[in-house]
């Protein structure tokens, strides 16, 4: 089963990210004067580090999880992401650490074993994974254009954004229902409607990223596209008050990598020169998190000037 109906797992231990780490220095390409004309509040990205330093998380569709290794590996994942980020809260860190209190309905002995456990607790938390760098990767998310020569550079389309909420189910041994789920969302990428450029920094560079995209070109297409690992780094969560719901973290994008599906090599990264050099925040419940200003209205794209209020 895949990510969109939330079940199944998918193998999500630390990943391995091959490849350059670039990123466009070509101004011309940000976007950052689109987020002051809409005056949307924004942050700031973070320095793209070094690739094996960010843990995976899967984002998104088309990924399947076989056998108990992998799911528990993802959970994990999920556990790690979300407590890295999360106020203390023993209702929720209790539901996410102990199987005999997600097996147990009654509400006051739910209760009782969390002052019973609360020194155990407290040590969990403590002792959570800090880690807060995580590349959220997915089968798509980003389409690349054949080498543009006026331009310089091969054109770029993002095909995720802060709208997109990737669910997780978690442990669920009392079969609550709907299930209780970890919950993910991107900050930070540019609004759907145009194009941005990746633009390399010397002509080999243009040359190896062209000959690896021709290779799998087929037909006349041109257009092609690829797996992504999206680098960010964690800021918040929107804490549910009921375990029942979903608690979603939030990332904040710093670069996104274009990878070649046949080798899983790092084609390019694009960084803060291309997507803008600081996040916009469109969710108003990612604004409420990060005390962010009332933004009333979330533009639709670069090119469509029309407005819709916040669906988040």
């Amino acid at each position: 089963m895949n990510l969109n109906t939330i079940n199944g797992l998918v193998l999500a231990t630390l990943l391995v990210l091959t490849g350059c780490n670039r990123a466009s220095n070509d101004p011309s390409n940000t976007v950052a004067s689109a987020a002051k004309a809409t005056a949307i509040p924004t942050v700031e990205r973070e320095a793209i580090k070094p690739l094996d330093q960010y843990l995976a998380i899967p984002f998104g569709k088309g990924f399947e999880a076989r056998g108990d290794a992998q799911i528990e590996a993802t959970n994990q994942a999920f556990k790690n992401l979300y407590w890295a980020a999360a106020p203390k809260n023993y209702d929720l860190l209790a539901y996410d650490s102990f199987p005999e209190y997600r097996k147990e309905r009654n509400e006051f002995a739910r209760s009782d074993m969390v002052k019973a456990r609360g020194v155990e607790l407290d040590k969990l938390y403590d002792g959570r994974l800090l880690t807060k760098s995580y590349a959220a990767w997915r089968l798509d998310g980003i389409t690349v254009g054949p080498y543009d020569s006026a331009k310089k550079g091969f054109p770029i389309w993002l095909g995720v954004t802060e709208r997109d909420l990737t669910q997780w189910q978690k442990p669920n041994e009392a079969g609550l229902s709907p299930p209780p789920t970890w919950g993910l969302r991107l900050i930070g990428m540019p609004q759907p409607g145009g194009s941005l450029y990746y633009v390399p920094k010397t002509e080999d560079e243009a040359r190896a990223i062209e000959g690896q995209l021709a290779t799998l070109r087929t037909g006349g297409q041109t257009m092609l596209p690829l797996a992504t690992r999206v680098l960010s780094h964690a800021v918040g969560v929107v804490q549910a008050k009921d375990f029942e719901k979903t608690n979603v973290a939030l990332l904040v994008v710093d670069g996104v990598a274009a990878i070649n599906p046949k080798t899983n090599a790092v084609l390019f990264i694009v960084g803060g020169e291309t997507i803008g050099k600081e996040a916009q925040v469109t969710c108003k419940s990612s604004r409420e998190v990060l005390h962010l200003p009332e933004s009333p209205d979330i533009p639709m794209g670069f090119e469509s000037g029309a407005n819709i209020p916040s669906p988040c």
